[in-house]
């Protein structure tokens, strides 16, 4: 029971680094996107 919890914190840490990232990479693409269409991109 006790490694299942330890595994289970485990993939919790995982699953928020992936979150973070994706999330910081989701935002640059949306910036670009905007900065694109305002035609601010050189």
């Amino acid at each position: 029971m006790d490694e299942f919890s330890d595994r289970h914190r485990q993939m919790q840490k995982r699953n928020r680094l992936l979150g973070g990232s994706l999330g910081v990479f989701v935002i640059l693409l949306i910036v670009v996107s905007y900065f694109r269409i305002k035609g601010l991109t050189p």
